[in-house]
């Protein structure tokens, strides 16, 4: 059975959630709780050690869940879609574009390919500061989270698990002092957006009338979500009740709710993950009940962390802020990694045998067709002792008959200087080689081309190699058929 313990972090609040899950997806929250912190003293450290006291989880593994409030988020175009390669240059693009200091952000970031090739990025930035204290503070309670994250993948993934034919829609998320914003079209985020706003209490239990100033704060709100529809060209969608989602611990009362529908012209519902099928809820804090405003985005992680996408969402520890491997964790990781080690080695032992027979097998056919081409190239020969030494020797008598010679008696090839002179006119140029005739002094060239220029390049070149003494142009003239520059070269072999 696994374990999974997420804690949802806002900076007045931490709430944490205990879920077991097994082979048969059943789901049980086995214990749930929720603490309030100090804005004064910012002690979030001691209000997550008396949530794991009442919880009363023992292990140090956990996923941190950031409120969008920690962070800041950037949308940029790139003129690719490979993700090794935007990770590569995305802090410097967002230095450039955005005049962000890279070394003090952890950035992660998902990404939407269009047709074209290019990539719209979107990025969520963490101060390392920030980062930096928050394991800090988690480890100083015996807590060390393998995965820290902003939750709104989870929730879009639990949305459209639960309604099929949803895939376009926004999240909308207010808390006590932030807000943001999230759109989603056809399953993939395309807008991301902090709010600021005002200290926002949320309604008290059993209050039918939200206050004014919390009526005021969310008109603002509104405002804001309105022009950032109107912004990034997605107006149209917004007045055509495109479905919205009201989470967090203001967001999901249905007081706010009702204020949403009456004063705002979107399609808004509040979405309670504890009613999912599967799902058991109990607890062993009898003080304490379920506040779905409080325990939904814990859940929501905790529930997205037992499916396969879970690898699919932002995770800012990483770099610098990797989680260390602990050693009882090292050892028992060493131990499996030994008897796959051994697996690997009499598996390997297996193929060599098997591989080793394979190469016996293609020798042999080599070595018959070698012999048959010997037979077929050389018929005189009767006896075949060593093909390829017998067809070397045969070659270098055939080559002997085409030596042309040199003065200083170096024996130069035809070949060799056919080779030496192809290797020095210049492929771009148009040469067509009518003639060649080489004896122990001179060799002779004919050839043609289409302009008197390349003539003086193909000189200028053939000089500049050590096998020939002098390089002279005979004659050079432009043919009165086709047009073409046609001449003789005379060189003297060194």
């Amino acid at each position: 059975m696994a374990e999974i313990f997420t804690i949802y972090i806002e900076r007045r609040s931490v709430a944490g959630v205990l879920l077991f899950s097994n082979a048969k997806k059943s789901l049980v929250v086995r214990n749930y709780a929720f603490e309030t912190v100090d804005v004064e003293e910012g002690d979030m450290a001691s209000a997550v050690a008396r949530l794991k006291e009442q919880i009363g989880y023992g292990g140090s593994n956990c996923v941190a869940v950031l409120s969008p409030q920690y962070f800041s988020f950037r949308k940029l175009r790139l003129p690719f879609s490979d993700r090794k390669k935007i990770a590569k240059i995305l802090p410097f693009e967002l230095e450039e574009q955005f005049s962000l200091d890279s070394s003090a952000m952890q950035v992660d970031f998902v990404i939407n390919k269009m047709d074209n090739g290019e990539s719209q990025v979107l990025a969520g930035l963490l101060s390392t500061e920030v980062l930096s204290e928050l394991i800090a503070g988690l480890n100083s309670c015996g807590l060390d989270p393998e995965v820290v994250t902003l939750g709104f993948i989870a929730d879009c993934f639990h949305l459209m698990e639960e309604y099929e034919d949803l895939s376009s829609f926004f999240i909308l998320e207010i808390g006590n002092d932030y807000a943001a914003f999230f759109l989603i079209q056809d399953g993939i985020p395309v807008i991301m957006r902090s709010l600021p706003v005002p200290y926002l209490p949320a309604p008290e239990q059993g209050q039918r009338k939200i206050t004014e100033d919390l009526q005021q704060a969310l008109e603002g709100i509104w405002r804001q979500v309105e022009r950032t529809f109107i912004v990034d060209g997605w107006g149209n969608q917004l007045r055509e009740n495109f479905p919205g989602f009201l989470f967090g611990s203001v967001g999901m009362n249905y007081q706010v709710l009702d204020f949403l529908k009456r004063h705002c012209y979107a399609e808004f519902h509040i979405f309670d993950l504890s009613a999912k099928p599967f799902l058991k809820i109990h607890s062993g804090v009898e003080s304490k009940i379920w506040k779905s405003e409080l325990m939904n985005k814990p859940l929501s992680i905790a529930l997205y962390q037992t499916t396969q996408n879970s690898a699919h969402t932002f995770n800012f520890r990483k770099g610098l802020f990797r989680k260390r491997v602990s050693g009882t964790l090292f050892n028992r990781y060493m131990n499996v990694g030994l008897v796959g080690l051994g697996i690997v080695i009499v598996c390997c032992l297996f193929y060599g045998g098997w591989e080793h027979r394979q190469l016996v097998d293609r020798k042999n056919v080599l070595k018959s067709e070698i012999e048959k081409t010997f037979r077929e190239a050389m018929p005189q020969v009767s006896k075949v002792v060593n093909p390829v030494q017998q067809l070397r020797s045969a070659i270098a008598e055939v080559t002997e008959n085409f030596e042309a010679g040199g003065q200083e008696g170096e024996g130069h090839r035809k070949l060799n200087i056919l080779a030496e002179i192809s290797a020095r006119i210049p492929p771009s140029l148009p040469v067509t080689v009518a003639q060649f005739v080489a004896d122990f002094e001179t060799v002779r060239i004919k050839a043609q081309t289409n302009d008197f220029n390349n003539v003086d390049r193909i000189k200028k070149e053939l000089t500049k190699s050590a096998m020939f003494k002098t390089v002279q142009i005979s004659s050079a003239n432009v043919a009165s058929d086709d047009g073409s520059v046609r001449f003789d070269l005379k060189l003297e072999l060194n």
